[in-house]
């Protein structure tokens, strides 16, 4: 990762927001954040699929057997779809994660992700794992602006249980 390019990301997002969450802590995902809001990619062989907050099951960050943080993140629908079809026909290949446009883990694909569920770690500390949370989860942008959780049909959910 380049010091300019992540740490950079991360440190405006964390001086924005101030809010830290504690390990395997749920994070409120907001539904509310504009359509166009998609700040995770993933990408296999030249397919890609951008995240919005309201495609996430339930978002945390949590550390690795190895003990490294990780961001825990399950999926619902098209996108948990999409990661089941592109693991399965792209085994052997790397799959790349991006928040705001920056690589964060490029992992081989050892086997199908049929449960929708992926791990991201990285050169990641807990303080870069909460900066990235608070983008993932929709709640602030990708230059650290609070995002409204204000929006006819949306909203903040915890954890992301659905109501």
């Amino acid at each position: 990762m380049e010091p300019d390019g992540i740490g950079a990301l991360l440190g405006a997002i964390m001086a924005a927001t101030g809010t830290v969450f504690e390990p395997g802590e749920a994070v409120d995902i907001n539904d509310s954040a504009p359509e166009d809001f998609r700040p995770l990619t993933m990408e296999v062989a030249g397919e890609s699929i951008a995240v919005h907050p309201a495609d996430l099951r339930e978002l945390m960050w949590t550390y690795d057997p190895a003990g490294t943080p990780a961001l825990a993140i399950s999926f619902d629908g098209r996108v948990a779809q999409w990661l089941g079809g592109a693991t399965h026909a792209n085994v052997g290949r790397s799959l790349a994660l991006s928040v705001c446009g920056e690589v964060l883990s490029e992992p081989v694909i050892r086997e199908a992700i049929l449960g929708g569920a992926v791990q991201i770690t990285g050169d990641l500390g807990p303080e870069d794992a909460n900066a990235l949370l608070h983008v993932v989860a929709g709640q602030v942008d990708c230059a650290g602006r609070p995002i409204p959780a204000e929006r006819p049909g949306g909203g903040k959910r915890s954890g992301g249980s659905r109501d």
